[in-house]
């Protein structure tokens, strides 16, 4: 199952930039609205990162598994723009371990018996990559799309009240 899901606001990257000249305070409210609005899809990307190791070798070393393969997932707001379309946000995995964790086996065949045995453990235990983020945004992104749909609709509320008493 795939997710398909997109949020059109004509002249958002725009309005955005106005914005930010005119009032930056307002333009950190809505930062902080559509960071509140993936608060869904953090969550269920971190119940979906195991707490202790998920391999016996993962306690020490390069690839030590601590706490924040969990808490090293979070958000950025903006981003490139490509063509028309913006990156109104982004979820991250920060940890190096939690990366691996996530995505081991997704690009590149391994090279050595350690890397085909750590892919191999890991999608026998846990699935295919991605193991966390993705089915993540399966399963949050409806509610995430309409909270930042919210958190939008709010700001620009709160502009044009503002350009209404100017």
């Amino acid at each position: 199952m795939s997710v398909d899901s997109s949020l059109e606001v004509k002249g958002l990257k725009a309005s955005i930039t106005a914005l930010k000249n005119a009032d930056p305070q307002l333009r950190r409210d809505l930062t902080k609205g559509v960071k509140g609005a993936a608060a869904p899809l953090i969550e269920a990307a971190q119940r979906r990162v195991p707490a202790q190791p998920p391999l016996s070798r993962m306690t020490d070393g390069r690839y030590k598994w601590t706490k924040k393969a969990q808490t090293g997932i979070t958000t950025k707001v903006g981003g490139r723009s490509r063509g028309n379309a913006y990156t109104i946000i982004s979820v991250i995995q920060k940890d190096g371990p939690g990366t691996i964790f996530d995505m081991a086996g997704k690009a590149n065949k391994p090279t050595t018996p350690g890397g085909r045995a750590l892919i191999e453990n890991l999608t026998r235990r846990f699935g295919a990559p991605s193991r966390s983020m993705w089915p993540a945004a399966e399963e949050a992104l409806p509610a995430v799309v309409e909270a930042v749909k919210v958190a939008v609709d709010e700001s620009l509320a709160q502009i044009n009240r503002k350009i209404v008493e100017a």
